[in-house]
């Protein structure tokens, strides 16, 4: 199957929706490789808003490699900063039980781009009424 010549926007839509086709069960592993061919005619199809070269196998593939990457990086950076065991669970020397009482002076982050930067410390609870917090973000890693 082959795409016909699309806009930049139209292209990312397609992406949006060969992603959203996956179904997100568990149809795991690791993501099939992508030959430098095809990779190079996926760049050229997202630079050039032209995706009449590349099939939806080389799309998928392309996605699923970038989507792999995105969550090994995040996830070597939590191991990283939390001092986590190599599967993401605590040891005996990981940071735990953080306790913070965020004031009207406290900074909070807004994450702009979530392929990038990620929430590694969100916040669970208001100390000012003693209720469940709305997850504001108080640590991001990233670019």
């Amino acid at each position: 199957m082959r795409f016909h010549s699309f806009s930049g926007a139209a292209l990312s839509v397609v992406l949006s929706l060969s992603l959203g086709a996956c179904g997100g069960g568990s149809g795991g592993g690791a993501p099939a490789p992508l030959s430098d061919t095809d990779a190079a005619a996926v760049n050229l199809a997202i630079a050039s808003g032209n995706a009449s070269a590349v099939s939806l196998s080389s799309v998928m593939a392309s996605t699923r490699n970038l989507l792999t990457a995105q969550a090994s990086a995040y996830s070597s950076s939590k191991q990283a900063l939390f001092g986590l065991n190599a599967d993401g669970t605590a040891n005996a020397g990981s940071l735990m039980g953080i306790d913070w009482d965020p004031s009207h002076d406290s900074s909070y982050f807004a994450v702009q781009d979530s392929s990038r930067n990620r929430v590694v410390l969100p916040g669970n609870w208001r100390y000012s009424d003693g209720t469940a917090g709305t997850g504001t973000a108080l640590a991001v890693v990233g670019e």
